[in-house]
């Protein structure tokens, strides 16, 4: 009961992007983040707490706009007690087994994390490529609208899963893909990288450091078909041995970073910290 105290009173959660970092920039966003985030940010931070942000890309936001406050900030992910990495057998085994090249979309709310689009270009990528066998596999409960799904792509719905069966599909397909058109974290993109998948995330922050900007996955923008289209394209063209390496890149990352072993030590030496301040 003391700890969870603690965390209420004093460890505060929070974004900070700077606009054009997490969604693309607009005068409106430009306001927002000058009326209203940046005041904000200065109240949290004049509280006697520790601040956890989920990304390096905001720790450096905040020390830029509020140096002072530089040893309040934390970036821990989230913790993930019951999320089982794959391990390296079982991952090569999946990616040996490509004679089939399986896609995989997870997200309850569809049109938000960006499957129109991702349907779009994949439909697309599939008319121009018709040599390379692939197949998709959706899992969602359209909860903000259903989607029309087109019928002759080898698309598979598997509607609203448990949670077991949707990580059971990530053990089988070979590429995660969700360009969401908002995205402040998504566990989603931790899941694949534990389950030995290659991901195509949105190309901003957080996702952008999730895959290392490219090295562990490929980029896109939301609602851009062609750059949806090429990174498709770019992941399915991989060479085994590549994709092998680049699935075996983001676990090696997902058992460092992202691993309740790892993050629950990090937690409770924050619990400690926390414990002491004054």
């Amino acid at each position: 009961p003391a700890v969870f105290e603690l965390v209420s009173l004093w460890i505060l959660e929070t974004t900070f992007w700077i606009p054009g970092q997490n969604v693309i920039k607009t005068p409106e966003t430009e306001a927002i983040f000058n009326n209203i985030t940046l005041p904000y940010m200065e109240q949290v931070l004049k509280r006697k707490c520790i601040v956890n942000l989920k990304s390096d890309c905001e720790i450096e936001n905040v020390i830029r706009f509020f140096p002072q406050y530089k040893t309040k900030l934390v970036s821990l992910p989230f913790l993930l007690p019951n999320l089982k990495a794959i391990n390296v057998t079982e991952l090569r085994t999946k990616h040996e087994n490509d004679e089939v090249l399986k896609f995989l979309f997870v997200g309850g709310q569809a049109r938000r994390k960006g499957l129109p689009s991702l349907l779009n270009a994949y439909c697309k990528y599939c008319d121009e490529n018709k040599n390379i066998k692939v197949e998709l596999n959706i899992v969602s409960g359209y909860t903000d609208g259903k989607v029309n799904i087109p019928k002759s792509y080898n698309i598979i719905e598997h509607g609203k899963l448990p949670s077991e069966k949707t990580l059971a599909l990530f053990r089988q397909c070979h590429i995660f893909a969700m360009i969401s058109q908002r995205e402040s974290y998504g566990l989603v993109y931790i899941e694949a990288m534990a389950n030995g998948c290659i991901i195509i995330a949105r190309d901003y922050y957080p996702q952008k450091e999730f895959v290392n900007f490219g090295e562990l996955g490929f980029l896109a923008k939301p609602n851009d078909i062609f750059s949806i289209k090429e990174a498709i394209c770019r992941s399915s063209k991989l060479c085994r041995n590549n994709r092998i390496k680049m699935a075996e890149n983001a676990l090696k990352k997902y058992n460092e970073i992202y691993s309740y072993d790892v993050t629950k030590i990090k937690y409770q030496a924050l619990f400690a910290e926390l414990a002491n301040m004054k």
